[in-house]
């Protein structure tokens, strides 16, 4: 959808000379121009929503530290004493 703006010369001059050097004509360049600032615009407010998140919204980190390994109903007592090996190689390393 066409939509006027109003410029003046100067800058209309300024924006023709860069939209040349790109081999684009001004109305191109100035809407590429526009694209790109919704772009950052939107970008910093996702940014600014994630770091809100972050700072609101943080768990705790992870520890096995207060963690019971259960046994499984039907595993043997040498696939348990494997499992309990490997969780107790990883316990306390948080």
């Amino acid at each position: 959808m066409p939509f006027p703006i109003q410029i003046d010369d100067e800058l209309y001059a300024r924006v023709a000379a860069a939209a040349a050097d790109d081999g684009k004509d001004a109305s191109t360049y100035v809407a590429e121009l526009v694209r790109e600032a919704l772009r950052r615009r939107f970008a910093a407010a996702l940014s600014a929503d994630t770091e809100d998140l972050e700072e609101n919204y943080a768990l705790p980190p992870f520890s096995l530290e207060n963690y019971e390994l259960q046994r499984d109903p039907d595993e043997s007592d040498e696939d348990y004493a494997f499992r309990r090996s490997l969780f107790e190689g990883r316990a306390g390393k948080g």
